[in-house]
């Protein structure tokens, strides 16, 4: 190195920690955008700024996997009564559910953005802590961002979904198998 260089170590600055709270809040308070001519749009933006911000934080988290070998079919098949239990659950606590292409797109919607934010980007930072409390932690942020839009019944639920989704996540290393089985499981609530 000669005498006007200098050495610069690389340090990576985390300022994603403002997504957490960030992300929480816009889904918490999120059925208020429901309401008036703009609602749908605003819905949709939500979700697309929690789920694409939500996306790119997990390209640069660890993935997350369970050490050891774990049989995929046990994941589908117990996602597949999860889901069918979720879907059952929901409708009869009264779930709102929206109708029509525009409810099927905003239920895609907040399915994807919910599992980016908490089975990608959150359950990546809990991990750090151990697997338990990930799953744990991330259920319970999950069912506090339904407390505002539905009733109390149906957020127990929520938290039972939450911590079988926490489950695949960590067994399969992706926050894509719970996104396909909470996407699949609104679709069933809506269409029922």
């Amino acid at each position: 190195m000669t005498g006007g260089e200098r050495s610069v170590t690389a340090r990576p600055r985390d300022g994603l920690w403002i997504l957490a709270p960030a992300g929480l809040a816009l889904l918490l308070i999120r059925p208020l955008f429901a309401f008036g001519p703009a609602g749908v749009w605003l819905l949709a933006a939500c979700y697309l700024v929690v789920g694409i911000a939500s996306i790119q934080a997990v390209r640069t988290a660890p993935s997350g996997a369970a050490s050891g070998s774990r049989d995929a079919s046990l994941v589908v098949l117990a996602g597949g009564v999860a889901l069918g239990a979720f879907a059952v659950a929901s409708r009869q606590h009264g779930v709102p559910a929206g109708l029509g292409p525009v409810g099927l797109g905003l239920t895609a919607m907040a399915s994807l953005a919910e599992e980016a934010f908490f089975r990608g980007f959150l359950f990546s930072r809990l991990l750090r802590h151990g697997p338990l409390l990930a799953i744990v932690a991330s259920a319970g942020a999950f069912a506090l961002i339904h407390v505002l839009g539905y009733p109390p019944a149906a957020v127990a639920v929520d938290f039972a979904a939450g911590l079988m989704f926490g489950w695949q996540r960590w067994v399969t290393g992706s926050w894509l198998v719970p996104a396909g089985t909470h996407l699949l499981a609104n679709l069933m609530v809506v269409m029922a």
